[in-house]
């Protein structure tokens, strides 16, 4: 649906090094995960257990346990905040995300 714009924007972010942020309707992300493949590694963050599917090249991490990546560094993370999140987990795991990397964020 908004393939070519999302392609743009994550070719724009990775051409400067920048982070790229796309904010996502529940309903949509399984047709815009497909941007997610060109990237080698992300997370997944949600509340306990995700209520999307997560792409094949990512580790799930609970809001609970961010504390466990920090200083790490990913090419995406997908947050999943349906229903609830937190604010901190969200600040930690942002910053994980690589210059030139994406951060998704699944909001209902």
């Amino acid at each position: 649906m908004y393939e070519r714009e999302l392609g743009a924007l994550l070719g724009a972010a990775q051409a400067r090094n920048h982070r790229a942020t796309v904010i996502c309707d529940p309903a949509l992300f399984n047709s815009v995960s497909w941007a997610l493949e060109s990237y080698s590694h992300g997370y997944y963050a949600c509340l306990k257990s995700p209520q999307r599917n997560p792409p094949s090249n990512s580790s799930v991490v609970s809001f609970s346990s961010y504390g466990r990546v920090l200083g790490e560094t990913v090419d995406y993370v997908v947050y999943e905040a349906i229903g609830f999140y937190d604010p901190n987990a969200l600040a930690a795991l942002a910053d994980t995300v690589r210059g030139g990397g994406a951060l998704f964020l699944v909001v209902d």
